[in-house]
Order: structure tokens, then sequence, then C-alpha cells
């Protein structure tokens, strides 16, 4: 007779009311094989108090599954006390994270995300004057049918051109950029990285030393007047006496710096005030990433394809800034970016 026959056997005699909940393959649930091949060498008549201490292990088994002797489930006992500890540690659990939210150590999920892609080109022979709107247009640097959405600004300094599908030119002595908002758009239908491509095309000739991929996030909340300043001072900045000095907590900006196999790569993390159409401001988070590319070791024809190339990558550089920012800074394993 095996193990799991003879355990069931000597329940059945000793305490039959147990007994008939089980099964042999019940029984082997309850005592695995290697506790029943020590202990049933044991089960035999003239060992009573033995199988009494291992019927006990079955009643404290069953006990812990909430089955009586008869086969059916216990009530709980002590129902409004269990209600009242586990009421006890939600508002418990919700005033951690009240104060969490407080201190900055967590951050909740923002009301508005306002995200942007700018790629620039250094060149010492650029001048903001170059890029005109009829410029832009006459060279195929930009679609003809493109409407602005205001008046251009051109001067020496600077010059600035918006269009209405969010794509801007901007340029100053030795360097042009070109941004475009990202709201719900996927990548495909992203322009920005096709102007710039058009526009290395029609002025190959410039002396190019350097192209910087920099994606922007700006996040902001409605409610939580010092969400973003909290985040700084007591998550980013280690305790100490530095964090506060005169009338308050001291505002700061914390810059990183990775090294990338590729590149190098900035991070600057900001407090700010986002202004609504309402005249209204309301507390903000700006991470903004710089991808740096230089191209002085290059000969003029590699810098070209040293240009294209990184075009081509852009979504790789942002897909390493939203891994940085969205994990390892807002701890959130899901995406808070459209894309």
């Amino acid at each position: 007779m095996n193990n799991e026959k003879i355990l069931l056997s000597q329940l059945q005699l000793f305490f039959p009311e147990i007994a008939e909940n089980y099964t042999e393959s019940g029984i082997e649930e309850l005592f695995p094989a290697p506790l029943l091949s020590n202990l049933t060498p044991t089960f035999n008549l003239k060992f009573q108090n033995q199988e009494r201490k291992i019927i006990a292990k079955v009643r404290k088994n069953n006990s812990r599954k909430g089955i009586t002797e008869s086969g059916s489930s216990k009530k709980p006992r002590n129902s409004k006390k269990r209600k009242k500890l586990k009421r006890a540690k939600i508002d418990r659990n919700d005033r951690i994270e009240s104060q969490n939210l407080k201190e900055g150590k967590v951050i909740p999920n923002p009301s508005l995300q306002i995200q942007e892609l700018a790629i620039a080109l250094s060149a010492s022979n650029i001048n903001p004057t170059m890029f005109t709107h009829d410029f832009l247009k006459v060279s195929g640097i930009v679609p003809g049918d493109w409407e602005l959405a205001r008046k251009p600004v051109i001067n020496p300094r600077a010059s600035q051109i918006s269009f209405k599908n969010g794509v801007n030119v901007a340029a100053q002595p030795g360097t042009v950029t070109f941004f475009e908002g990202m709201a719900n758009k996927t990548p495909e239908q992203m322009q920005v990285s096709n102007v710039v491509r058009n526009s290395v095309e029609k002025l190959a000739q410039a002396d190019y030393r350097a192209i910087v991929i920099s994606p922007k996030s700006l996040f902001a909340w409605k409610e939580g007047e010092d969400i973003a300043k909290n985040f700084i001072t007591n998550t980013l900045i280690a305790p100490g006496p530095w964090r506060e000095y005169g009338k308050g907590p001291a505002q700061a900006t914390i810059n990183f710096l990775y090294q990338l196999d590729r590149c190098s790569m900035s991070l600057s993390v900001n407090d700010a005030r986002l202004q609504q159409q309402d005249k209204s401001a309301i507390p903000a988070l700006l991470f903004s990433g710089n991808f740096n590319y230089n191209l002085a070791q290059y000969s003029p024809q590699e810098r070209i394809s040293q240009i294209y190339q990184r075009i081509d990558s852009w979504q790789a550089d942002f897909d390493t800034y939203r891994e940085i920012v969205n994990q390892r800074f807002l701890g959130q394993q899901q995406s808070v970016f459209p894309m």
C-alpha cells in the first residue's frame, strides 16, 4: 500500500468526519512526498499520538483554507473589524501618497503636455536675412502651398517664419533652427526633417560645423501649484541647507550630461509657467534635450552625408530622450508621449 493510501486509511480509522473530505490526491497536496515518506512509517495503531499530530496538521491546513470538518467554508470572523482595518490601511496609503505628492517624491499625470522637435544646423556663413518666406518657397525648401501663421520677422540679428502646420524656421548668425510641434502627430506626419534635408540640399556649400537634435517637453498641471517646483527641489536635489535660503525654497535648473555611443546628450529640467489663453499661468515642468553631433572632423562632402544620416535617424534620438524622461525621471512605464 502506498503512502497516500496508508495516511488516508488512518484518517478514516480515527477521524472519519475529516477523511471523507479528502481523496488520495488531496492528501498528497496536504503532505508533499518527502513529508509522507518520513511520517508514514510511524502511522500504525501502536503510535496514535504521532497520528494525532498529523491530524492536527490537517486541521490547521483546513483552517487556513477556510474549510470546516464538515467540508463547508468558514464564515469570516470579525468581519466588521476586518473592514475597519482594511479602511484604515487604505486611508494610510492615501495619506502617504498625498504626502509624497506634496514633497515631490512622486508626480501625478499632467493636465497638459506639449512636445516639440527641433533640428539645428551650425555654419559660420549662415545669415538670418537669407531665410525669407520667398526664398524658402522659391528654392523648394518648403512646399509652395504652405500658409503663414503670422507675419515673418526678418532682420540682420534674427529671423523667424511660422507656418500654420506647426513648422517654424528661425535663424541667427551662424545657426538656423527648424522646429515643429508634435501634438498628436505620428512620425510619418512630422515635416521638420524633410524641411531640413531640403535646406541642406539647396545650401550644400555652407560651412556646416554641427547638427543638434533637440526634443522638448512641457508638462503642466492645472491643480497643484508647487508640483513642478517640489519635483526639482525635493526629488532631484539632495536634502541640505542649500535648498532653502532667504524667503523660501531655492529655484533651480538642473543640467545633466550623458555620454552615449553615438554622441553626447544634454538634458535640462526647469520649473516653468505656462501662459493660457485666459492669461492665467499654470505651473509646468520643462525638459529640454540636445543630441550634439560635431561635424568639424569630416570633409565637406562627408559632413553632408553625416547630416542626412542624423536627420533620418531623429526618431532614435527621440526614443532615447523619451525613455530617460518618461521612465527615469517621471517613473512611468507607460508613455506620456503621444508617439
